[in-house]
C-alpha cells in the first residue's frame, strides 16, 4: 500500500475569531479527510511548539497527532513530507524542502515585509484580490450559525446603528460616527455577543473594506456602509470570489459624513448569501483539486 504524503501545516493555536487561523485548522481537516496525516504546528512568534495539547486546537476538526518522541517526529515529517506557511511566515525556517505558501492576506501587509518565497514554492491564495503570484486559489468563507436574520427586523426598521474600526490603520481621521456604538477586535467579547448586536444592527459604518465582520453584518441583516473606501479596492472586490459586497458607500468631506445608497442592496444580499454558501460546501472538493496538483508539482503523485 502506498503510503501517502503527509502534510505539516503552520498554524497559530486555534482562535474561532480569527478568519485566517480558522482556515488553516479547516485546512488540516480537509487533507485529513483525503487520506493525506496533516499535522498542526503551533506558530507564536517565533516559536514552533511541536504538542498535541487539545488546548491548541478545535476538538471538531480532525487533525493527527505527532507520535513517539515529538521533536523527532516532527522534524522527520518536515523532511519526508510538504510544510504549509501562511504568509506571515518569513523564510522557510524549519527548512522544509517541499513548501506551500498559503496567503491568507496581501503579501507583507502583516509582517511589513515580504514572505521571501522560493521559486519551487506552490503558492495558494486565499482570493484572487490577495496574489498575482499564485498558482491556485482557495477560498474558505468563515461562516458562523449565530450570524442570522432570521426573526429579525427588516433593516431599515432597526435602531441600532454600529462603527467599526480595527488595527490595521489604513485610513486617515478614523473616527466613531455620531450616534453610534463603537465595535472592534475587543468588543463585543465573543461571537454571541457580536452576533446579538449586529441582528438588532441597521447601519454598520465600517471603516475596514475587507474584513469578514462586514460579511457577518450581511448575514445578520444589518447595511455595511464603507466609508472612504480605497477605489482600488473596490476594483478588486469586483473580481474575487464572491463579488462586491453589497453595500453603502459613505465619504467624509469637510468633516461631514455623506451616504450614498443602493436600491438593489436587498437583492444583492440574497445573491451574495448564496454563492459563500456554495463556496462553503465545496470545500472539500476544492482542496482536492487544489492539492492533487500540489503533488503532481512536487511529483509525488
Amino acid at each position: 500500500m502506498t503510503t501517502k504524503t503527509p502534510f505539516i501545516i503552520v498554524a497559530p493555536p486555534y482562535n474561532p475569531t480569527s478568519a485566517g487561523c480558522v482556515v488553516l485548522h479547516r485546512l488540516c481537516d480537509a487533507l485529513n479527510r483525503m487520506g493525506h496525516p496533516s499535522y498542526l504546528l503551533i506558530n507564536i512568534g517565533d516559536q514552533f511548539i511541536v504538542n498535541n495539547d487539545s488546548a491548541y486546537f478545535d476538538s471538531n476538526l480532525i487533525r493527527t497527532n505527532f507520535t513517539g518522541d515529538l521533536t523527532e517526529n516532527c522534524t522527520q515529517l518536515i523532511k519526508d513530507g510538504i510544510v504549509i506557511y501562511p504568509e506571515v511566515v518569513i523564510g522557510n525556517p524549519l527548512n522544509a524542502k517541499k513548501v506551500v505558501r498559503y496567503l491568507l492576506y496581501f503579501d507583507g501587509l502583516h509582517m511589513g515585509q515580504k514572505m521571501n518565497h522560493s521559486d519551487n514554492d506552490f503558492i495558494i491564495s486565499y482570493s484572487t484580490i490577495f496574489s498575482n503570484i499564485h498558482r491556485e486559489v482557495l477560498y474558505y468563507p468563515i461562516l458562523n450559525d449565530l450570524f442570522n436574520a432570521e426573526h429579525t427586523q427588516m433593516s431599515e426598521q432597526r435602531s441600532i446603528d454600529l462603527t467599526y474600526t480595527d488595527n490595521r490603520k489604513e485610513k486617515e481621521n478614523v473616527h466613531i460616527i455620531e450616534n453610534t456604538i463603537h465595535i472592534n477586535k475587543s468588543w463585543p467579547e465573543n461571537k454571541q455577543q457580536l452576533a446579538n448586536i449586529l441582528r438588532k444592527t441597521r447601519y454598520f459604518y465600517s471603516w475596514t473594506d475587507l474584513s469578514s465582520t462586514n460579511v457577518d453584518a450581511i448575514f445578520c441583516g444589518a447595511i455595511p456602509v464603507l466609508i472612504d473606501p480605497d477605489p482600488a479596492k473596490l476594483e478588486l472586490m469586483k473580481t474575487s470570489e464572491t463579488g462586491s459586497l453589497p453595500c453603502y458607500i459613505a465619504k467624509v468631506i469637510d468633516g461631514n459624513l455623506f451616504t450614498w445608497s443602493d436600491v438593489k442592496f436587498h437583492e444583492k444580499r440574497i445573491s451574495y448569501i448564496k454563492r459563500i454558501k456554495d463556496y462553503e460546501a465545496n470545500w472539500n472538493n476544492n482542496v482536492s483539486n487544489v492539492f492533487n496538483k500540489v503533488l503532481k508539482h512536487f511529483e509525488l503523485s
